[in-house]
């Protein structure tokens, strides 16, 4: 029980550094979950893949792409007050990426820095991790 505990703070501590440091200004600066767009938000290697919904039938939301070998139960993420989450830490590169709903629906992400195809006819979020980069 202890072990939960101090990982969840962990995980808690780390996200709200990431918030902090990951820009967008205004309140998501200041921690405030519930100010932070569809999206992805990068500081040096770590990534957070948000996805802001109102929808009330959406049950689970996972991420998936290179990054997963395009697993279709992709990472999941996170839930609170609105906002669907999940950090990454990633090797620098170039990323394709889609998040999936429900299980069973894949989606070409809102906010995403950047579109390619597919190559089905749909189309990818795209992503450049550079340790560098802030």
């Amino acid at each position: 029980m202890k072990k939960k505990i101090l990982i969840s703070g962990i995980i808690f501590l780390f996200s709200a550094i990431l918030i902090t440091g990951c820009g967008g200004g205004g309140a998501a600066a200041k921690g405030e979950v519930s100010s932070l767009e569809s999206g992805t938000y990068k500081k040096g290697n770590n990534i957070m893949f948000v996805y802001k919904t109102s929808q009330p039938d959406i049950k689970s939301v996972a991420v998936t792409g290179d990054f997963s070998q395009w697993k279709k139960d992709g990472i999941p993420m996170t839930y609170e007050k609105g906002i669907w989450k999940v950090v990454l830490s990633l090797a620098d590169g170039i990323y394709a990426y889609k998040l999936v709903i429900n299980g069973t629906v894949m989606m070409t992400p809102p906010g995403a820095e950047a579109i390619a195809p597919d190559g089905f006819g749909g189309k990818n979020g795209v992503f450049e991790i550079s340790g560098s980069s802030e």
